[in-house]
């Protein structure tokens, strides 16, 4: 309990600070400001366990400047996730700290593939690289980061609780463009606070009336069917969906408030990406400049289930898709079935997001006979059967 309170108190006040931020017009002053408010973030949500980001930081910053450019995202993604993976064996903490060490991974390592880019694209203009580069990226990075550049953008405190990922360009063109102060953001921010007080209400409601803890009763699992169990986890996906989206209010609230990543409408800017369009103020970026946002969850049962589940499934939605191309009115009839099958694979799942107890876990899953994954398998084996029926067919 106290750690949630010192979790939300810490974006409440960054939320509360980022008018004064946005006032800031010295940009040394201000990239410093907002590197010493998340530093001091980390640390109040990491306690002691601060020192790890201090690790991931200067591992990363040796990486970046000391090793070859061509390697550089290999050997930073391969150090970065193996040391987030040490801290999910070995940090004993909350879920708070584990997200710090992931937003900060994430952009360490998104960092490391923009300087391998950046790297590329000079080569590639050289004529020094045999690598096809079919769209343009001089722009990428017009110069290397200091080591300060780094530090600064791994702690600063807009999107550190829980992203938004962002890349190092966006960071850059905050304090070089001036399009953030043009305007008031206060608007958009209160949009999403209200929006994070209704989405609180609901996560309150659905907490009182639909316990996650009912999953460890044993009652559970002799009193109600099997019916009953699976739809349970309609209530917890929902409850779930309120939790995620308050956070993600608040982290955002953040960033409006403190007017950062604003770009003009007509650059068509996309999330965390910065501008998609040419302009003579703005250059065109490489769509592969980055690490796309992932979030590592952990290596648990829980999250393998989650992952090889999904991807079972979208392939297999893709195969029957290929085997049937449903065109006109029967693309209508497939596109509900797919939407139907989707929704029951996210209800299927949620204990995956709820339940923390492996044991529990199964014992769930148990209950329920692990009827997706059989309806998953019975599917797979239909397809394989229809795509050598039509193997023969074509002998």
């Amino acid at each position: 309990m106290f750690d949630d309170i010192v979790y939300f108190s810490s974006l409440l006040v960054c939320i509360s600070l980022g008018g004064f931020y946005k006032k800031i017009e010295n940009s040394e002053i201000k990239r410093n400001y907002g590197a010493g408010l998340g530093l001091l973030v980390a640390c109040l949500i990491c306690g002691h366990h601060i020192y790890h980001t201090i690790f991931l930081v200067w591992g990363n910053i040796i990486i970046i400047k000391c090793c070859d450019k061509r390697f550089v995202h290999q050997i930073s993604i391969a150090y970065t996730w193996t040391y987030l993976l040490y801290l999910h064996f070995n940090l004993t903490s909350t879920k708070y700290v584990l997200w710090i060490h992931q937003t900060m991974a994430l952009r360490l390592v998104g960092l490391a593939f923009e300087v391998n880019m950046a790297d590329r694209s000079k080569m590639f203009q050289r004529g020094l690289s045999s690598s096809k580069m079919p769209i343009d990226d001089s722009n990428g990075l017009s110069s290397e980061p200091s080591i300060l550049d780094i530090v600064a953008y791994s702690y600063f405190f807009i999107g550190l609780h829980k992203g938004p990922y962002y890349r190092w360009k966006i960071f850059n063109d905050h304090f070089n463009g001036p399009f953030g102060t043009l305007g008031d953001w206060r608007i958009v921010t209160e949009q999403k606070l209200k929006k994070a007080c209704l989405y609180t209400l609901g996560y309150l409601l659905f907490t009182l009336k639909y316990s996650p803890q009912i999953y460890y009763d044993d009652n559970f699992y002799v009193n109600y069917g099997t019916d009953h169990r699976f739809l349970y986890n309609i209530s917890q996906l929902m409850r779930h969906f309120f939790q995620c989206h308050i956070v993600l209010m608040l982290c955002t609230s953040v960033a409006t408030e403190a007017g950062f990543g604003v770009y003009p409408a007509k650059c068509q800017p996309l999330p965390g990406y910065g501008p998609s369009v040419q302009y003579s103020f703005l250059k065109l970026v490489s769509a592969c400049s980055f690490l796309a946002w992932t979030i590592w969850y952990g290596p648990k049962l829980q999250q393998v289930i989650l992952s090889a589940t999904l991807w079972v499934y979208v392939h297999l939605e893709s195969e029957y898709s290929k085997l049937y191309n449903p065109v006109g009115s029967m693309k209508l009839s497939w596109d509900i079935g797919f939407s139907i099958m989707r929704l029951f694979c996210l209800i299927y799942l949620t204990p995956c997001f709820i339940i923390s107890d492996t044991t529990i876990m199964l014992k769930y899953y148990n209950s329920i006979f692990w009827m997706y994954h059989i309806v998953l398998l019975s599917l797979i084996v239909v397809a394989v059967i229809i795509n050598k029926n039509k193997e023969d067919l074509r002998l």
